[in-house]
């Protein structure tokens, strides 16, 4: 069964250099994942370059599940600095259990200058399946973001940009990204994000967000190849944020995930 589960994921989710999909965060989940103009602490685990417009420091987690397929369950953690001369961060994904899992270890930086930032990211990837001994890789990823006007957003970027394989004969995917999001001045965001994997379909999302009591907030998101519908909700106060989504994939059933976000206090002397 596990196998089973972990090809329809290998089928199915071809958003970064892995197998399965390592694009968490609750927020991206309930606008269909189409987070690539996003700014936010899951941005390492998105559009890198996005990390150039973070302002204060944060620690973010996320893990989703799915009930109809036990063994695959994601869950990702990651750590964001702003530094006067760009931002770091580093995080950590797992995919699986014992019998298969999908790891990573990643590190991320990116530069902004006035309206325009530009990222890098690197991934050691690690496979792991019971009777077979781990395989890993390195991949590198690059992207840009820029705010043309205080409403409209583009970015792109390229996941694999060096073609990395496990081994010369079993390379990983290389996959093209193009996004653009407009936000009203009431608060409310239009996100659309097309994502082109080489051998297969184009994938196209699109997300909406809308501002519910200042601190609130409504998303609703749809994709394609294969066919998303997902939905959530968030709050926040000054440090702390909450999101939940949940989705529903045409292959793989219903998905939950949960997210949370502390910003720390800069140091008012920095």
């Amino acid at each position: 069964m596990h196998r089973l589960i972990f090809i329809l994921l290998l089928i199915n989710s071809p958003s970064v250099a892995q197998s399965v999909s390592t694009r968490l965060g609750a927020r991206a989940a309930g606008m269909g994942n189409a987070a690539f103009t996003l700014t936010d602490p899951s941005s390492l685990f998105h559009n890198v370059a996005s990390l150039g417009f973070l302002t204060d420091p944060s620690v973010f987690f996320s893990y989703e599940i799915l009930p109809a397929l036990p063994g695959a369950d994601r869950r990702a953690a990651a750590v964001n600095w702003p530094l006067s001369f760009g931002t770091l961060a580093a995080g950590a994904f797992r995919f699986g259990d014992d019998l298969y899992s999908e790891q990573f270890l990643t590190a991320g930086f990116s530069h902004r200058i006035d309206h325009t930032a530009l990222g890098i990211k690197t991934n050691f990837l690690q496979y792991r399946a019971d009777g077979f001994g781990p395989q890993t890789a390195l991949t590198i990823d690059v992207a840009g973001l820029t705010q043309l006007t205080p409403a409209w957003t583009i970015g792109a970027g390229i996941f694999n940009v060096g073609q990395a394989g496990l081994t010369p004969e079993d390379p990983l995917p290389v996959v093209f990204v193009a996004a653009t999001s407009w936000k009203s001045p009431e608060g409310a965001m239009l996100v659309a994000e097309a994502e082109k994997q080489l051998d297969m379909p184009l994938q196209v999302k699109a997300g909406l967000e809308v501002t519910l009591f200042k601190k609130m907030f409504a998303r609703a998101g749809i994709g394609t190849n294969p066919l998303i519908l997902s939905g959530g909700v968030g709050a926040k106060t000054t440090r702390l944020q909450f999101d939940f989504a949940s989705s529903y994939q045409s292959v793989l059933g219903l998905s939950y995930q949960a997210s949370a976000t502390y910003r720390i206090q800069k140091n008012k002397k920095s």
